[in-house]
Formats: structure tokens, C-alpha cells, sequence
């Protein structure tokens, strides 16, 4: 394994509003200078070089060490992230495989995801018309998304009713959640529940819980009983307990369909409410219209409050030509090629960020500095005191031509304050 840069964190974050910093020098030499200075960081945004094989004004995007030079950042930035931070990298498709590649070895408690974003209306290259770029995501274990407005607005309303059955539970693990639902025939009514595993252990009628074959030799007359069995006849666990069942069919909170799954024995689905759609429910977010004949309440349908993040972003406000008229309209003219959006900039802050308003967010390839404008426009937006942290070097005159004044163009329009160490 890669020797990891052993670093010494300040424990403190800034208070409100943050103190954001812009730094100019080589990446691979600020980041060991300023690691001292920050706190475990939240979000590091990546931007490297596409290594399209062009040579713009700005920088050279023709590496052919391009693997080794991002190896190296890596390898470092992995000692700097929290252990629930996050890694996001923009990237084109020269060398997304790549770069997917290095990252998921170096981060490697990490899980990788790939997303589409489309930036223009297209470039013919070969016959091909070329509208995407690459995000990737290195997500920790857990990790939950802040929900982006327009992915809410994109959801289909839907019902909050889940399956029972918990395909990833062995039937053994836990007894007291393996036993028998019956279900009416005719009604479909979910009429009670037969004796658990552990009962039957406790009881002394079992010895091993592993031996015990589920049967429908059990279900009362006129009725069916369902047992947990996952979609591929596999025999595993209910995601309740006996009692807990009980409760939730008294409310209601429990109903049965026609199983639809051709590789499973029973001939009902049981289906509950979880937790998250019983809050909704209760406090009337979720419109009770009754009961069926069955029992089951009938709700209305629903749009998810919150969601997964979406593989594909086709928005024109990620558009590259919005990044670059709000990039003319901080400095004026300039030729800097294909500066991201804020919009896009901000959708991937407020995804992976949205849930921590005082993260820190390092972008050790700042460019443009663009990171900066979405993260202010972000705090602007939640009230929040996210701190951005970026580098650039000065090559083409990035430094002193863009960066800067594009950032102190920002610091004044949202009044924040800002160090810039040239």
C-alpha cells in the first residue's frame, strides 16, 4: 500500500462566516504546507487536467505521465479527507476509466460512482456528437445525498409502501423475525402471524434454527401463509419482529398483493410502511384517504422528499457556456477555456455537502476558481459556513489573470471574507 503523508489537523473549524483561502504555487507543494492549518476535510473537488492532448494557453493538457501525476495527489489528499468525507472529480472521457481506477485503489473504503453530465449542445468528433463530460463520486459507507430540487421535480409520485422481506438476512441470523404471515385467500387481509423461529427455540421444539423448513402446513383455514423468501426462492428474515408486526397490522401499516415473482413459492408479497414514510404519515405529509377492505390504509401518492443521486444531469444550466459568461461578467473578457458552471459546481456541493453546512471543501485544482463562487453561492442559499480552500498554480497567468479577481469579484458580491496568498 502507498505510504500515507502522516498530518497534524487543527481540531477547530472556523466560525461563521468562514475565512475561505486561495493559494498560488504547485499543488504537490501547498497541500503539505497547509494540512497543519485545516481540519479533517469534507468534500475534495477535483479538476485535474482532461489530458485531451492539446496544449490551451492556460495550461498543458498532454501528459504522458498523467497517471503517475494524479497517483501522487491522490495518494496525499487521502491523508487529509474525513473518514465520511467525499471525493469529487470532473473529468472527460479521455480519462475517465483511468481515473475512476486510481481513485477507487486509493480510497479504498470508498465506493465509486460514475455520473454523466451533459455541459454542451454537442461537437462532432469522428461521427460521434460529444454533449457529456465524466463526475465521479467516491462515496464513504452510509453516506447519504442532500436532495437536489430538480432530481426531486424528475421523480414519478409513488407509493411508500416496501417489501417485507429482508433478502440480505439469513433465516437463522434472527429468529424472532422468521415466521409465517397469513394472508386471506379471498380478502387479502393480512389476519395474523404464526409462532417465530425463536419461539420455537425457546420453546425447545427446535434445536437448530438452520434445520427448520418453512411450511404452509401452519396457516389457518381459508388462509395462505407467506413466508420471508426473497425474489430467487431463497428462505431468509422479515425486517420486523413478530410483535412489531402485530402493531403495524393493527394500524393498518401492513397489506398483501398477488406475488408477481416467478422464482418465489408464496403467493402473496406482504408489504409495510418503514419508518421514514410512518413520520410522513403522522404528521400528515402523506394524505390518508381510508382503508381498503383488506385493512391497509390507502395513501395518496407521493413525490420523495429525498433521492439518490441521478447517473445522468442533462441541464442547461451546467452548460460550459453559462460558466463562461458568469466568468466575463466577474472580470470581463478573458480566454480561459471551458470554465465549469457555478450551477454544476453547486449541485455536486449541495449532493455531497448539503447535509454538513460547515464542511470544508478543498479543490487543489482550482483553475478558474469556480469552486469558490458555488460554494458562496451555496452558503447563500442554506445559511451555511462551508470554508473553500483552493489552489491553483499560475500557469498562463491563471493565478493573477483569473483567479484572483475573479475571487475578490465574489467575496464582495457576497461579502465574505477572504485570504489570498500569492
Amino acid at each position: 500500500m502507498d505510504h500515507v503523508p502522516l498530518l497534524e489537523h487543527s481540531p477547530a473549524r472556523l466560525a461563521a462566516p468562514a475565512t475561505h483561502t486561495l493559494i498560488c504555487g504547485e499543488n504537490l507543494e501547498v497541500l503539505p504546507r497547509i494540512a497543519g492549518e485545516l481540519p479533517p476535510v469534507d468534500v475534495i473537488y477535483l479538476d485535474p487536467p482532461y489530458n485531451t492532448g492539446k496544449r490551451e494557453w492556460m495550461y498543458d493538457d498532454d501528459r504522458d505521465d498523467w497517471g503517475e501525476f494524479m497517483r501522487e495527489r491522490l495518494i496525499f489528499l487521502r491523508g487529509m479527507l474525513a473518514d465520511d468525507g467525499v471525493v469529487a472529480a470532473s473529468i472527460g472521457a479521455q480519462q475517465v476509466h483511468e481515473l475512476a481506477s486510481l481513485i477507487q485503489r486509493t480510497f479504498t473504503r470508498h465506493r465509486v460512482h460514475m455520473v454523466t453530465v451533459e455541459v454542451s449542445g454537442g461537437k462532432s468528433a469522428g461521427g460521434v456528437r460529444q454533449v457529456a463530460e465524466y463526475l465521479l463520486l467516491a462515496l464513504p459507507a452510509g453516506f447519504r445525498p442532500a436532495p437536489l430540487p430538480w432530481a426531486l421535480a424528475q421523480s414519478e409520485p409513488r407509493q411508500p409502501w416496501e417489501g417485507l422481506a429482508l433478502s440480505t438476512a439469513p433465516k437463522g441470523r434472527w429468529p424472532n423475525q422468521v415466521y409465517p404471515v397469513y394472508v386471506d385467500r379471498k380478502t387479502r387481509a393480512v389476519v395474523g402471524v404464526g409462532d417465530s423461529l425463536q419461539d420455537l427455540l425457546d420453546r425447545g421444539e427446535l434445536e437448530d434454527a438452520t434445520a427448520y423448513r418453512f411450511s404452509e402446513t401452519t396457516a389457518p383455514a381459508g388462509s395462505a401463509a407467506v413466508w420471508p423468501i426473497t425474489r430467487h426462492g431463497r428462505e431468509c428474515s422479515w425486517r420486523l419482529s413478530r410483535d412489531a408486526i402485530l402493531a403495524a397490522i393493527e394500524r393498518g401499516h401492513i397489506k398483501a398483493d398477488p406475488t408477481r415473482m416467478p422464482g418465489n413459492p408464496n403467493q402473496f408479497s406482504v408489504k409495510y410502511l418503514p419508518a421514514g414514510a410512518t413520520k410522513r404519515v403522522e404528521s400528515g405529509e402523506i394524505d390518508v384517504l381510508g382503508r381498503d377492505d383488506a385493512g391497509a390504509l390507502i395513501l395518496r401518492s407521493h413525490r420523495p422528499t429525498s433521492a439518490d443521486i441521478p447517473t445522468i444531469w442533462a441541464r442547461k444550466e451546467h452548460h460550459t457556456a453559462r460558466g463562461t459568461a458568469r466568468l466575463r461578467e466577474l472580470i470581463g473578457e478573458n480566454t480561459f477555456p471551458y470554465p465549469k458552471s457555478v450551477a454544476l459546481i453547486r449541485d455536486i456541493l449541495l449532493a455531497v455537502s448539503g447535509n454538513k453546512p460547515e464542511a470544508v471543501v478543498l479543490d487543489p485544482f482550482a483553475g478558474a476558481a469556480t469552486t469558490f463562487d458555488a460554494v458562496c453561492e451555496l452558503n447563500a442559499a442554506d445559511n451555511g459556513s462551508r470554508r473553500a480552500v483552493l489552489v491553483t498554480n499560475d500557469d498562463g497567468g491563471i493565478f493573477e489573470r483569473v483567479a484572483v479577481p475573479r475571487v475578490r469579484a465574489v467575496a464582495a458580491e457576497f461579502g465574505v471574507p477572504v485570504s489570498i496568498r500569492g
